[in-house]
């Protein structure tokens, strides 16, 4: 079997990984990907016997990058031995293998550079699944108007939907930029348009404001650091095009105060009482929704757990049973299920202490930093995409779940995979100039 054979193989298995990622089929849907890496991996172990080639790929430095996932991860496991809560050390567990995407496509990608067959499985599945959003929103929702009208696709709620998207138009970005097929650049295109239509039919304002202000600060930053060595053509299409996506986030942000739907899941009674409430509200309170309250009431409540627990906190995976017995404040609802905060930062100070915290702290800066000082060996739109997407997920992190959600997360792992193995594709041009 010669290499170029191997790296057929290779992109389609990475193609196949991004795709099985964002078209989720079920709960076990990830049981798919396991069974596509698990095959390539025992047709590598062949070839690599067979032609006596080296098993472990030749990875591009990213030491910070690497090293802050590490430590975000071991500060769980440390927090959860201290404060020995039931189930902490499972739930952190379960966290870590989120990371399993980022490991798979460093082994393929790293060994047989198959950036293009990644890129091709997020164009076709984006389009799928935010397809489908679509298709949901038109011929589903006319007679079953689920969460009062906002579309969930293929992910459980309308927030996580969000959340997916928020991952998925960085990496489209990169992909109309990067793919040199015109027909795939045109499926990655029409794919982004259909993902920038599913997100305001999602309603989540927070991965809206999170992919606003992950665009404007990843791009402002990168041309800070970088317009001096910058031809002043590519600056000026990158202010273009930043400044059209700016301007598209932040119009599908805002109108989403004058036309998304609030009330979730609430027969049409209930809406119209709480609507009347809404309007008796006092005015400096009527902008802040009931959704929006229970939020800060739940906030609220993490800080209380995090005062009795300072150093370890209540324990991974705690959360809901402390917050809907001891913590639970007089004036929330008690007809909810919600298992976190809303807020990343208040979830790891309650769950995992001031050392959860500072892991939750080093990986966002980290990772951060580790992007940034990186930029110089990849190309321009991959170092904004991962920035964008990374800067995204900490600003939605503040009023929802990014990191703890596995489906937003296996995505964004995956994009760091593919970031971190760029630099290899770049290292290789530069050999052979």
């Amino acid at each position: 079997m010669e290499t170029k054979h191997m790296e057929k193989i290779a992109n389609i298995t990475a193609g196949v990984i991004f795709f099985l990622m964002l078209v989720r089929t079920g709960e076990k849907y990830f049981g798919a990907v396991w069974i596509a890496f698990a095959l390539f991996l025992c047709v590598d172990m062949i070839y690599c016997h067979k032609y006596h080639r080296k098993i472990f790929p030749a990875l591009h430095d990213s030491k910070i990058i690497i090293g802050s996932i590490i430590l975000f991860y071991a500060s769980l496991f440390l927090s959860s031995l201290f404060n020995g809560a039931d189930g902490s050390m499972g739930f952190s567990f379960s966290l870590m293998k989120f990371t399993v995407p980022m490991w798979m496509l460093l082994y393929i990608i790293g060994k047989y550079k198959a950036m293009e067959g990644s890129m091709v499985g997020i164009a076709a599945g984006g389009l799928i699944s935010s397809g489908y959003c679509i298709y949901q929103y038109f011929f589903i929702y006319p007679t079953e108007k689920e969460f009062g009208g906002r579309v969930f696709g293929l992910f459980q709620n309308p927030n996580l939907e969000g959340a997916v998207l928020e991952v998925l138009i960085p990496m489209l970005i990169y992909c109309i930029v990067t793919l040199h097929n015109k027909y795939l650049k045109g499926i990655s295109f029409l794919s982004l348009i259909i993902s920038y239509g599913a997100l305001y039919l999602t309603g989540s304002r927070g991965a809206m404001l999170g992919l606003l202000i992950g665009t404007l600060l990843s791009v402002a930053l990168l041309l800070f650091l970088n317009y001096k060595i910058m031809d002043s053509k590519f600056l000026k299409k990158v202010v273009l095009y930043a400044g059209i996506l700016c301007l598209i986030n932040g119009g599908i942000f805002s109108m989403t105060f004058t036309a998304r739907p609030v009330y979730q899941g609430q027969s049409n009674q209930a809406i119209q009482m709480e609507q009347q409430t809404e309007r008796n509200r006092p005015t400096g309170n009527k902008r802040i929704n009931g959704s929006d309250m229970e939020r800060l009431k739940m906030i609220k409540a993490s800080f209380y757990m995090w005062q009795d627990h300072k150093i370890s906190g209540i324990g991974m995976g705690s959360w809901e049973k402390s917050y809907y017995t001891k913590y639970h404040l007089p004036d929330a609802n008690l007809n909810t299920h919600y298992g976190f905060p809303h807020n990343m930062i208040m979830f790891f100070l309650a769950c995992g202490g001031i050392i959860g915290l500072i892991g939750y702290v080093i990986f966002t800066f980290g990772i951060g930093i580790g992007i940034v000082t990186e930029r110089s060996s990849r190309v321009f739109v991959v170092t904004a995409a991962m920035l964008a997407m990374h800067i995204a997920f900490f600003v939605h992190g503040l009023v929802d779940q990014t990191i703890i959600c596995r489906f937003c997360s296996y995505l964004y792992y995956g994009f760091m995979g593919l970031f971190i193995t760029s630099g290899l594709e770049q290292d290789a041009k530069k050999e052979e100039d």
